[in-house]
């Protein structure tokens, strides 16, 4: 059986926080015409204090990338937090990260990472989706469940997730809760080498070569 590549690391870049409506806002007394931009100001902050989720969440991120303010895990945590805790889908997505990885001041517990992620994805988070896949991939934070991961990889998949599509053909490759397909391995692992953010690209293109190394057939071969 092959390695699982621990792909979880690479999830914590692959979104921001939603934008909102613009035409009406969850905080009173915010007037429409401040709900943009997202850039790190005192009107985000009011927002925030307010209790905007969105405006939390995206507070969230403004400090956890260093936009506009110092970088600061703890208070990127802070804020994640309070809009993942009125169900912002974004925020329980990096309350996960968090959750996992045992950063920003949060103590590493897998467990609670795949609860966020479970709430997150039953919101339709694609991201949420392929991270709760994967954990149930590796049994970790959750009992294995291959037929699981098989689920959420294709949800995510087809909302645009090119990470939940080289996840799913990992598991087409290998029989993982599939039948094993080679030919179809070798399809979704090419598509998702053609979409997505570059680190996902070049995880499909690993997983690629290193199948097509194994002494490849010429049905394999073809254009997806």
């Amino acid at each position: 059986m092959k390695l699982i590549i621990p792909l979880l690391i690479f999830g914590i870049v692959l979104a921001g926080c939603s934008r909102p409506n613009t035409s009406t806002s969850q905080s009173e007394g915010i007037p429409k015409k401040n709900l943009e931009p997202w850039d790190y100001s005192p009107d985000l902050i009011r927002r925030a204090d307010a209790g905007d989720p969105v405006a939390q969440c995206w507070l969230g991120d403004r400090y956890n990338d260093g936009k506009g303010v110092e970088k600061n895990d703890e208070l990127a945590t802070k804020w994640w937090k309070k809009s993942a805790d009125q169900g912002n889908h974004d925020a329980q997505f990096h309350m996960g990260w968090r959750c996992w990885d045992g950063r920003g001041g949060v103590p590493r517990d897998r467990v609670e990472a795949a609860r966020y992620w479970k709430l997150s994805a039953d919101q339709k988070n694609i991201w949420s989706m392929a991270a709760l896949g994967n954990a149930y991939l590796v049994g970790d934070g959750v009992s294995q469940d291959y037929k699981e991961a098989v689920k959420y990889f294709r949800v995510a998949k087809d909302g645009g997730s090119s990470w939940a599509q080289a996840l799913l053909g990992r598991c087409y490759e290998n029989g993982w809760g599939v039948p094993k397909d080679r030919q179809e391995a070798i399809r979704l692992y090419r598509r998702a080498a053609a979409m997505g953010p570059l680190h996902e690209r070049e995880i499909a293109k690993a997983f690629l070569q290193e199948i097509e190394a194994e002494t490849p057939r010429q049905s394999d071969l073809k254009n997806p």
